[in-house]
């Protein structure tokens, strides 16, 4: 398994434990410019879906899976030569999940951070509606 390999590292190397799970998911999730082969982990878009929900679980703080999914898509959205609409998808969908479940954990906390995660998700929402039209 992978990921037993990756935590392996962390420890050997003193590293944060969090950071293979974040690293995974960032690889899987980030376009590259390689071309996917068959049996490629990424390439099957429903098991990536699946597969970043389980490793975002991993992670102790609901922050850490709003930084990694964020930087995940700011990358993508940096990529000017993607097209990789159905990875792009799997990204949008699984950040506003989580912003959707801060919201309603934090619902009563502090009112700028709650108003700053609404500002986002309704930005999320116009990129999803802009892909439905582009796919």
């Amino acid at each position: 398994d992978v990921l037993v390999l990756l935590n392996q590292f962390a420890v050997d190397f003193s590293l944060p434990p969090d950071l293979p799970i974040l690293c995974f998911i960032e690889f899987l999730l980030v376009p590259n410019q390689v071309e996917l082969r068959d049996g490629d982990i990424r390439s099957d878009i429903s098991a990536l879906d699946t597969n970043v929900r389980n490793l975002l679980r991993r992670l102790d703080s609901p922050s850490k899976r709003l930084r990694i999914l964020r930087k995940c898509l700011i990358i993508f959205e940096n990529d000017g030569d993607c097209t990789d609409y159905e990875r792009l998808s799997v990204v949008l969908s699984l950040y506003h999940t989580e912003i959707s479940s801060a919201l309603s954990r934090d619902s009563g906390k502090d009112n700028e951070l709650m108003e700053k995660l609404v500002m986002e998700m309704d930005l999320v929402d116009r990129r999803r509606d802009a892909l439905a039209i582009l796919s």
